[in-house]
């Protein structure tokens, strides 16, 4: 019913108004909020024009009221119902101590669930009923054996319980999959689903592009280098490129730790003697980590460039990606030949990792001129 309202009417609040107001929030796809005035009063009007001592069925929005006594208004102001339900946030991934796998973290809250006396939600979820669910890539996904927590799939029976006010969960996941969370509230609001897709990168095949400089005998002057880091974009939600992260350098067999680089793609370890080395990579994104073997001191290419030219390739048998390394500095030009003299590839590029994953697999002759420097070598594309 709507009404004329007073001439005196207004929809500025006063401070010292609302309270014995009690406002219940208007729960999404379930209840329409009320307003109700629990202290004395001759009579309540509102700004939609209707009168008593509770306003229901209301819509979200900005609702005036009056307070009169023996024929005088003694309170006025506004109460303001809002649209709440489940929120889920606070999300974020972090590598798990167990390799191969990715720990979430969030958190679920109603606005308002336990608030004030005076500030509730018109349906208020039981714990008891309401309980986490998990799904990767869209079906039910079984999470076991989380401190604190036993996330079963399906219809949830056993599931952990969730808070109304504020829960905080996290599972164990396994990378190369997306991860949606929801819970299922049978007291209140049914299946509820994150707005928000999280997904655990697939590191598998991680390939860690080296080039190793051997060291004269009785001296440290040998060098490793990571050129590049190149993720395997064949694989299901791949971590994406520029693969950044930290390396660092293990001496072996004394497993002595040399330089530590953080949120890198390339690094490089100069001063080795000859030895065995085992350069670590641990990407920044919450995946697992790689490691490789290199020799300081063993032949990594067949170059065939002249005395302090410069270029380096390698390695000399590779599926994906190269390195051309140059002590240089300017464009290198880069011709491949096939080993029926067919040029396959002729480019002008700079130092660092070359894609070959294109090339037929089978042997080639790698060409590589950089001023007046030239490197013949043989290479393998497997």
């Amino acid at each position: 019913m709507n009404v004329a309202l007073p001439a005196a009417f207004s929809l500025v609040p006063i401070m010292l108004s609302a309270q014995g107001m009690h406002v219940h929030h208007a729960f999404q796809d379930v209840c329409n909020g009320y307003i109700y005035y629990d202290q004395f009063a001759d009579s309540v009007v509102w700004s939609t024009g209707d009168v008593g001592y509770m306003l229901s069925d209301l819509a979200p929005g900005t609702y005036g009221f009056q307070i009169f006594e023996g024929g005088q208004m003694v309170d006025q102001g506004t109460s303001e119902v809002e649209l709440v339900g489940w929120n889920f946030t606070s999300f974020n991934a972090d590598p798990y101590l167990y390799p191969g796998l990715v720990m979430f973290v969030g958190t679920i809250e109603v606005p308002h669930c336990v608030g004030q006396i005076f500030d509730g939600v018109c349906c208020l979820p039981d714990p008891e009923q309401t309980t986490l669910m998990v799904f990767q890539d869209g079906s039910p996904y079984a999470v076991t054996e989380v401190p604190g927590q036993i996330v079963e799939a399906g219809d949830c029976n056993g599931c952990a319980s969730v808070q109304c006010a504020y829960s905080v969960f996290f599972f164990l996941a396994e990378p190369g999959h997306a991860y949606t969370v929801g819970l299922n509230d049978v007291s209140c609001a049914g299946e509820v689903l994150a707005d928000t897709t999280i997904l655990a990168p697939s590191c598998a095949n991680l390939e860690l592009v080296t080039a190793v400089m051997d060291a004269t005998s009785g001296q440290s002057n040998g060098s490793i280098s990571l050129v590049d880091v190149i993720p395997d974009l064949t694989e299901p939600y791949p971590i994406q490129a520029p693969v950044t992260g930290l390396a660092y350098l293990i001496q072996l067999p004394e497993e002595v730790q040399l330089g530590v680089f953080e949120g890198v793609s390339s690094a490089e370890w100069t001063g080795l003697p000859i030895g065995e080395y085992l350069l670590v990579f641990m990407p920044d994104a919450p995946c697992q980590g790689h490691s490789v073997v290199l020799q300081v001191g063993t032949s990594t290419a067949l170059n065939d460039a002249g005395p302090g030219s410069g270029l380096r390739v390698f390695p000399t048998v590779a599926d994906r990606t190269i390195a051309l390394l140059s002590d240089g500095s300017g464009p290198i030009d880069l011709r491949i030949v096939d080993l029926h003299g067919r040029e396959v590839v002729k480019e002008q590029v700079v130092a660092g990792s070359f894609p070959v994953d294109a090339l037929v697999p089978g042997h080639y002759v790698i060409v590589a001129e950089q001023g007046g420097s030239t490197l013949r070598t043989r290479f393998i594309k497997r």
